[in-house]
């Protein structure tokens, strides 16, 4: 029984550490601004901030959204438990953008940005799957990855593109 109890508390150790690998990511300034180098070389970078991320949301699709106002933005939060203090947004110079990965099987999943980009045509926010590989210890249970962004305004349509990579934890 001893040695059951045991196993049960390393793998909560390892899962809790999984976790925190994985919500860790990105490269971020002190003041939390995120300015990647862009995906094609013909746009402009736009700098965001992360506001928050997490594998709960009360979002079981995959989904994006726009958030132009305080109303939409506390609708927002209430999807996002755990999420901590809702921020205060200048929505007369930004706007919040909601990125949901949907249902994934098992922890070990996560969104990231690679990079957010003004063209000519359009605002492209390059999004990132990160998929754990199947050597990587995750928990069984079924998480909602999510990460809200502020980003300037824009009169430009917003468009995205999707990636996924694969983590390889056996290294």
């Amino acid at each position: 029984m001893k040695k059951y109890v045991v196993a049960a508390v390393i793998a909560i150790l390892v899962l809790v550490a999984g976790v925190a690998v994985y919500t860790s990511r990105g490269i971020t300034s002190p003041n939390g601004t995120v300015a990647l180098g862009n995906r094609s070389g013909n746009g402009s970078d736009v700098p965001f901030t992360k506001l928050a991320s997490g594998i709960n949301a009360n979002v079981h699709a995959q989904a994006n959204y726009v958030i132009d106002s305080q109303e939409k933005l506390n609708s927002l939060w209430n999807l996002l438990p755990g999420a901590g203090p809702m921020p205060t947004i200048d929505f007369e110079k930004n706007i919040v953008v909601a990125l949901f990965a949907g249902e994934q099987p098992t922890t070990g999943y996560d969104l990231s940005v690679s990079g957010i980009e003004d063209s000519a045509s359009a605002r492209t926010v390059h999004v990132v799957l990160n998929k754990p590989a199947p050597s990587c210890l995750t928990g069984q249970i079924i998480t909602q990855p999510y990460l809200v962004l502020e980003v300037s305004k824009t009169d430009l349509p917003l468009a995205h593109t999707d990636t996924e990579t694969v983590t390889d934890c056996a290294q």
